[in-house]
């Protein structure tokens, strides 16, 4: 399975490394546009009790990158990099589940822009942001790279 590819079994993308480690599960996925959410942790918090703010930052910079790189190819990946990232923090959650929704807004050859937000359960805005993203060489287009192998 490639990431542009659901799981049969859990409907779930297939994401490594740093989103792994943080929980993150993209649930959506389509041309220039990304949904994930996250279950938050007690790791995931402050020691105030409220959702540390750098998982807001995570979460958006992640999904916001992968808005731009959907690849309907199997076996095929696009890969990016962030050039930049605006977080704002608007609210606080303190625990269950977050949402992340992240549509492109502008793409061009090699340069995309994402606007992204972050929701709790209860639908309540957390932060939002607005970036813009590299495709690497050779995903530029949307047949992208082959997968690595693993």
């Amino acid at each position: 399975m490639d990431d542009a590819t659901p799981d049969a079994d859990t409907g779930m993308y297939k994401l490594g490394g740093f989103n792994t480690m943080l929980g993150l599960r993209f649930i959506e996925r389509s041309e220039g546009h990304l949904k994930a959410d996250l279950e938050l942790r007690a790791e995931h918090m402050n020691k105030a009790g409220f959702t540390h703010g750098g998982v807001y930052a995570a979460v958006l910079d992640s999904c916001s990158t992968g808005a731009g790189l959907y690849c309907p190819y199997p076996g095929r990946i696009r890969k990016g990099s962030t050039l930049s990232l605006t977080v704002n923090y608007v609210g606080m959650s303190r625990g269950g589940r977050l949402y992340i929704e992240a549509n492109v807004t502008r793409s061009g050859r090699t340069i995309y822009s994402v606007a992204a937000e972050v929701r709790d359960d209860e639908g309540n805005l957390c932060a939002h942001s607005v970036g813009t993203f590299k495709y690497m060489r050779g995903s530029e287009a949307s047949e992208g790279v082959p997968v690595d192998p693993e």
